[in-house]
């Protein structure tokens, strides 16, 4: 690697000559430079024939200048070079996208002390770890990526490869290995091309925009996205609905059959009694729902403290909706620890909003148990009296009346 000492500007290396290789024949269309550095990579894409328009950005303003001076120089047109760290500054959408990353793990200086002091040069270090920025980067390059547009991305061996691998998945993209350069040190140079999986294709063919990766569970993966709900409207003229959605995926790891089947399924049915997110839309590969804004219960629990009106009203409310889905006849499993699966926003006037999440394990049930999986949860906690909690559950599995789980909940009063 080599630096402008005087500029922190990162000069032509070895990673930089084997990257522009892949920036002569894989350039298209609209392209972005990021941490474009001393410019190599933005200035031979600028002479690729048939490029549209070249946006290299720095975070170094000095790099920003030096670019700039360049492009004069050799006379570029629409050629732009802008500050910006990663896209803060970043507006549109580019069909190639590069990025020779930091991508060192942090070093450190001995302080006066004694103490260890971190050598600040953002276009050496990419984080503690080396992967750090990069994984900002692969995190937000989503809503500025053209539809089968590309990425170009350079790291190192010392950048975590297995931490990338990862990211880049959860992404909905996949990378094609173009380069793996042996280098001195132990060190091993990769240069990704990186493209939308077809997953991601069909969901920005929908009109989906802002695509993030969200969470990930045991069978699932989530989404938080942005999506007009009217888009796949039939009526002539429907207006314009942009909302928050949450788009959840089966994991490839997960081996349970049917996942999303189910829980399409189990929405349609528990929606119409204003339980769980809406679902607006599915298909074989995903589902689009309401994005549901909250904390876990049992952080809710421990933020608010046991003793707190707005945990009773929050209890009350999955007790409520825990007899609904009886009523129903259906059964959702993990009802006795109502935790990642059930969130909790504090409303205005003291009041709260409770969602039940997570219904692909729901199943049809004719002495359903959810009340009674709640009941036993209240009780573990301390929210009800043991002895008095199963006996009110026993009683109210023998006929499952409404005078028998207003009991339950009364008990909630009484600890």
């Amino acid at each position: 690697m080599k630096m402008d000492e005087t500029n922190n500007i990162y000069q032509p290396a070895e990673d930089s000559e084997l990257l522009v290789k892949f920036v002569r024949v894989k350039s298209f269309g609209r392209v972005l430079d990021m941490g474009t550095g001393s410019g190599i990579q933005a200035i031979t894409a600028a002479k690729v024939p048939g490029i549209r328009n070249v946006l290299a950005v720095d975070i170094n303003s000095k790099a920003v200048d030096h670019v700039k001076n360049e492009a004069k120089k050799q006379m570029l047109s629409r050629f732009k070079v802008i500050e910006s760290d990663l896209f803060e500054n970043v507006d549109g959408q580019f069909e190639t996208i590069i990025f020779n990353a930091p991508y060192l793990p942090q070093d450190y200086l001995s302080g006066v002390n004694g103490e260890k002091v971190a050598i600040d040069d953002v276009a050496l270090y990419g984080g503690k770890k080396g992967y750090e920025i990069i994984l900002r980067f692969l995190n937000s390059v989503g809503p500025h990526l053209a539809r089968g547009g590309k990425i170009l991305l350079l790291f190192s061996s010392l950048s975590g490869k297995d931490v990338i691998d990862k990211c880049v998945k959860n992404n909905l993209f996949e990378f094609n290995l173009l380069a793996e350069e042996k280098m001195p040190m132990m060190e091993t140079l990769y240069v990704y091309e990186i493209s939308s999986l077809p997953v991601r294709e069909s969901l920005l063919a929908l009109g989906v925009t802002d695509l993030h990766y969200h969470a990930k569970g045991a069978r699932g993966i989530v989404y938080k996205a942005k999506w007009d709900i009217n888009s796949q409207e039939k009526k002539f003229l429907a207006s314009k609905d942009l909302r928050d959605v949450a788009i959840k995926m089966k994991l490839d790891s997960s081996t349970a059959p049917g996942t999303l089947e189910l829980e399409t399924r189990n929405l349609r049915l528990v929606n119409r009694g204003g339980i769980g997110p809406k679902l607006y839309y599915f298909s074989k590969d995903f589902l689009i729902m309401e994005f549901v804004e909250g904390i876990a219960l049992d952080k809710f629990i421990e933020a608010k403290g046991k003793d707190s009106d707005l945990v009773k009203l929050a209890l009350v409310q999955l007790l409520i909706q825990a007899r609904q889905l009886d009523k129903m006849k259906l059964n959702k499993d993990e009802m006795h620890r109502p935790f990642a699966n059930v969130l909790v926003s504090e409303l205005e006037g003291s009041k709260v909003s409770v969602v039940l999440l997570d219904f692909e394990r729901c199943r049809n049930h004719q002495t359903p148990s959810n009340v009674t999986q709640v009941v036993s949860f209240l009780m573990k906690f301390g929210f009800i009296d043991h002895e008095q909690g199963i006996k009110a559950a026993e009683e109210y599995k023998k006929k499952y009346g409404d005078e028998l789980f207003q009991r339950i909940v009364g008990l909630l009063n009484e600890v």
